[in-house]
């Protein structure tokens, strides 16, 4: 079952950064891709992130490794927004906008999700 959903989330994805690659000013005006995620479900979208990321990575020839990363991560940015309610996953990609939700006196969250216990210094590029 998880990997029916990595890879129903992987074609979502992909369809998302095609609609950027085909119009990256939003000319037409189209909503971007945003994913909901609860719980351990964020840990799926993670490892889906990943994976595309990596496997972009692998396409793009002739270019330097900074570079491809960055073009990815630029192209992530303006096609996907993840919101996490009450995740129980510390590794996100840098790339995507990411919105996450919880309660501080969420056990859970507080052990294992985003917050993981540091409240203050920065975490990714956002």
């Amino acid at each position: 079952l998880r990997k029916e959903q990595q890879s129903t989330i992987l074609k979502l994805i992909e369809d998302a950064v095609a609609n950027v690659k085909r119009d990256p000013l939003n000319e037409s005006n189209e909503p971007h891709l945003v994913l909901l995620s609860h719980s351990i479900s964020a840990s799926i979208i993670a490892a889906a992130i990943s994976t595309w990321k990596h496997t972009e990575q692998q396409k793009i020839k002739g270019t330097s490794s900074k570079q491809k990363h960055q073009r990815i991560e630029d192209i992530l940015h303006q096609a996907l927004t993840v919101v996490t309610f009450g995740n129980v996953c510390r590794s996100f990609e840098d790339g995507p906008a990411y919105v996450h939700i919880s309660m501080y006196d969420d056990p859970w969250t507080n052990a294992l999700g985003s917050i993981g216990g540091k409240r203050s210094g920065k975490r990714g590029k956002e």
